[in-house]
């Protein structure tokens, strides 16, 4: 029995080492975050576009959207974990937006340390494939859904109220259909609880490694 357990340990380090080594080779592009390269934007249609582009080249945000994704299929009531997120997520755009201006340097910092910590936490919850109750998921999702929309409220900073509300619809469109398109193909392809269970550590250990790449690129920044 402590042999297979070993084994199992040991499979799950690889998946990881994997995971590590197919980001480090990503190339930098893949995690920009300005669909429309850090421009302001003017209209709707750039409120849009910023919007719907945002969650997707922010690879740190599309991780975070994809582990949601998944970890609803955890839950009895995903419509509850989604909107919750969905709307928390909103808020801290407009939180975002609104305050970030005022805030200092230090603070800002604060808030990207807690997007990134939210990927490996996340992952790890995601790792253990368990049954989780809707309310605990919600607090957990909304908790660091407003992190990152706070950090999304940075391509807002003093826009008009008509492309702010355009990018309000993108996001919520984009990730509304991101997280209900892979939890529906999930669950599709993986059919079976103890296939679905697999497939969502496999895919978690993917998401860990993304979380430590990330985490070990902030201690070093700190550090040098």
């Amino acid at each position: 029995m402590r042999h297979q357990q070993k084994s199992i340990f040991m499979q799950n380090i690889k998946k990881i080492t994997t995971a590590i080594a197919l980001l480090l080779a990503m190339p930098i592009s893949a995690f920009a975050h300005h669909p429309l390269g850090g421009k302001m934007v003017y209209t709707f249609q750039d409120g849009l576009l910023s919007g719907i582009g945002h969650p997707i080249l922010g690879f740190d945000h599309l991780s975070f959207i994809l582990m949601i994704a998944i970890l609803s299929l955890l839950t009895q009531n995903r419509t509850i974990v989604l909107t919750t997120y969905i709307g928390v997520m909103l808020l801290g755009v407009v939180f975002g937006a609104q305050l970030m201006p005022a805030i200092d340097i230090a603070s800002m910092i604060n808030v990207e340390v807690i997007v990134i910590l939210s990927i490996l936490i996340t992952a790890l919850i995601l790792l253990q494939a368990k049954q989780v109750t809707t309310p605990v998921l919600a607090s957990i999702i909304a908790f660091f859904g407003m992190f990152h929309g706070v950090a999304l409220g940075e391509s807002v900073i003093g826009a008009e109220p008509t492309p702010i509300i355009a990018y309000f619809l993108g996001l919520a469109l984009c990730q509304y259909a991101i997280i209900y398109g892979v939890g529906y193909g999930f669950k599709t392809l993986y059919f079976g609880r103890d296939v679905l269970t697999e497939k969502i550590k496999v895919t978690a250990a993917v998401f860990v490694g993304i979380g430590l790449t990330y985490n070990v690129e902030l201690i070093e920044g700190f550090i040098f």
